[in-house]
């Protein structure tokens, strides 16, 4: 067994073969909606049951003090960033994404695994095959340094939805094509589509999480979600812009590992509202 086979599994629950992610690497392009305390954030995280927590290289640097403990959730850390505006805090359809960290960087931060969008919808190929290019570049550095790369196709280009079942299949095919060792999919919404990418990916495939939405409707999700086989969930705002975090990782723990949906809600409703 390999290094990328051995910090895989490192991210998995060893009694279920699932993880609980949160994702906070959001700052990218400015400060997200609740997520402007990043001590406060990592601290709850660290103290959670989460298995992984996703950040930027920059946050990265500040976790040591709270996640170099045994037991504690592995990092994971992207090697972009998003692109949309000339101007920090807008957002939007993306315009393209840049390298911001190599392998050899991540590792020296204590990641356990990368990530790097593959972000679909451009206008035109051009941007695109640079994009390709640099989700392929990643996969090789990682490759070679036995360190796992989780791949996001990213459906947020002005052709793109992330409703269409379809270019989420296609999208997520060529993710693993291009070295994915983790896959992270916005999930299809039938759960047909989502077994057949579980079944056929080869690596494990986890669904994303959002933006935050009523618990009932989340819970709902999340049972269809699971029932598919998929290697658990990586789950943001829903989780860091609520006033108890380590609440709605309890939450998600539940349903993920326990086989309790329901605890998804009761729990969102223990962790309090997000922020808008």
């Amino acid at each position: 067994m390999n290094g990328t086979a051995i910090r895989v599994n490192q991210l998995l629950n060893p009694q279920t073969g699932k993880a609980v992610i949160v994702a906070f690497d959001h700052g990218g392009s400015g400060v997200p909606p609740g997520g402007g305390d990043v001590s406060g954030i990592l601290a709850a995280v660290a103290e959670s049951r989460a298995e992984g927590l996703l950040v930027g290289p920059g946050v990265a640097r500040q976790a040591g003090r709270y996640f170099a403990r045994p037991g504690a959730p592995r990092l994971i850390v992207s090697m972009d960033a998003p692109i949309f505006s000339s101007m920090c805090g807008e957002h939007g359809k993306i315009r393209d994404h840049a390298r911001i960290a190599t392998a050899e960087h991540l590792m020296m931060l204590g990641a356990t695994a990368a990530k790097v969008l593959l972000p679909v919808g451009y206008e035109g190929t051009e941007i695109f095959t640079k994009g390709v290019e640099l989700v392929r570049s990643c996969a090789m550095e990682c490759q070679a340094l036995g360190l796992p790369l989780m791949v996001e196709p990213a459906l947020w280009g002005v052709k793109a939805s992330e409703k269409d079942n379809a270019l989420i299949e296609h999208s997520a095919r060529m993710s693993v094509e291009l070295g994915a060792d983790i896959l992270k999919i916005p999930a299809p919404t039938d759960t047909a589509v989502l077994e057949r990418i579980v079944r056929n990916a080869g690596v494990p495939v986890m669904t994303l999480g959002g933006a935050p939405r009523d618990a009932e409707g989340f819970a709902a999700d999340m049972q269809a979600w699971m029932s598919t086989g998929v290697a658990g969930v990586v789950v943001g705002r829903n989780v860091w812009s609520r006033p108890n975090p380590a609440g709605a990782v309890d939450a998600l723990v539940g349903a993920v590992h326990e086989n309790n949906p329901e605890a998804v809600a009761a729990g969102w409703a223990a962790a309090g509202e997000p922020a808008a």
